[in-house]
């Protein structure tokens, strides 16, 4: 490597897949210490998601009679520039935490959690490497007095890039829900909010302000974009307060951000708005924040994304997928979009895959070939636990744990 220009060899490098340049860390020091930069893993990262190149599917199999060992089996599916994936050939491996969902994901890294391990874990499929997250049990906040016969509470979740301080952090908002009874003055709701920081490997209590009128939905999806996490936001109703499931009167929504620079929430009103025969969700879709209904009852169900991120103007009616385009679905919900920008990729109640053409209305099926049909079989209300990702390739975490591979 000392014979040719750095600048050269850094050139070259950036334009090869990840699997390549992890076997090329052991060739000589020289190129181990490069690959491991931080500036080089940020542009190579640029590269590989301009160009689709490494990106794959990563399936989850949460069936533990069909893992081998139980509740660890995954795949991942090659998805090349052509939106084809190449299930003839799946990479059989393994996931760092038995029984494991995905509650987010983000430049080539996904944050998974094991019920039966109780910790959370960031993974990078790709290049096979993880770190677990420190246990952080949920408490009551120090403000509380053991007296105070709360609820319940819940929990919400949210992974995302701090592109300002070059961070991965995970968010996570606990409500304590305060009784609620006739005749006796309401007491408030407390929130408690910590944020992980994959560069400092720990937990800390932020203090901020925000509408405590609105809270993210328990069974929202989060998802990452722009260094900031989104849910959607709930506007508790008149009637059946707050924590109550069945709502008499139509709750309000809208689109709460959260910077993980700035440590500071927004908030984003939204085209539509749920009735009670429907639901909302969020996605990404090609950059842009996407929110798309589902329900059982739907006749249609339309997917909205917002064009210009911040804008509210620019809220744009996507598609809408008509009823029986995607057989027997009560959620689909939107991946990618094809190369030619006409079709876009759905997860069906998460256990199977379409392309949505958007122009002809209609849905074909992906084959699965080698791999299982189904890749969750359980589905609970709408609790819907999440068992895709789509990783683009990526050397974040190089300094990671090994997984162990089935290969």
């Amino acid at each position: 490597m000392s014979s040719f220009p750095r600048d050269l060899v850094t050139d070259i490098l950036l334009q090869l897949p990840v699997k390549s340049l992890v076997r090329f860390q052991s060739l000589s020091k020289a190129l181990y210490e490069l690959i491991k930069e931080p500036c080089f893993i940020n542009k190579h990262l640029k590269v590989s998601i301009a160009a689709n190149r490494d990106r794959a599917l990563i399936v989850l199999n949460s069936n533990a009679d069909l893992s081998d060992p139980p509740g660890k089996e995954c795949f991942s599916v090659g998805f090349n520039k052509d939106d084809q994936f190449d299930f003839t050939a799946p990479v059989k491996m393994c996931q760092p935490l038995e029984h494991s969902r995905i509650y987010g994901y983000c430049n080539g890294l996904v944050l998974i959690f094991s019920k039966i391990a109780g910790c959370y874990a960031i993974w990078n499929p790709l290049i096979r490497r993880y770190k677990k997250l420190p246990r952080q049990p949920i408490e009551l906040p120090p403000s509380l007095s053991p007296s105070m016969k709360y609820r319940g509470c819940y929990a919400v979740l949210s992974f995302g890039h701090d592109a300002v301080n070059d961070d991965y952090k995970v968010v996570r908002i606990v409500r304590f829900e305060a009784p609620r009874s006739s005749g006796e003055p309401d007491l408030n709701d407390i929130y408690d909010l910590k944020i992980f920081s994959l560069r400092l490997h720990s937990w800390k209590t932020v203090h901020v302000e925000w509408s405590k009128e609105s809270i993210p939905a328990h069974n929202s999806v989060s998802v990452s974009l722009n260094g900031a996490c989104h849910w959607l936001l709930v506007a508790p109703s008149p009637i059946g307060g707050i924590g109550i499931d069945v709502v008499v009167e139509q709750p309000q929504h809208s689109l709460l951000a959260f910077d993980l620079a700035t440590e500071k929430f927004r908030d984003y009103t939204i085209p539509v708005l749920p009735d009670r025969f429907s639901d909302l969700d969020l996605a990404v879709l090609k950059g842009c924040i996407c929110l798309y209904e589902s329900g059982r009852n739907l006749k249609d169900s339309n997917v909205w994304v917002m064009k210009e991120y911040g804008v509210v103007s620019s809220w744009t009616l996507l598609c809408t997928i008509v009823k029986g385009a995607v057989p027997w679905s009560i959620c689909c919900r939107p991946l990618t979009y094809s190369k030619d920008g006409k079709e876009v990729l759905l997860e069906r109640d998460c256990a199977r895959l379409f392309w949505y053409d958007m122009e002809e209305k209609r849905g074909r099926k992906v084959k699965f070939g080698l791999m299982p049909g189904v890749f969750y079989v359980a589905i609970s209300g709408r609790d819907f636990e999440v068992y895709t990702a789509i990783c683009d390739g990526s050397l974040v975490l190089l300094d990671g744990d090994s997984v162990y591979n089935f290969n």
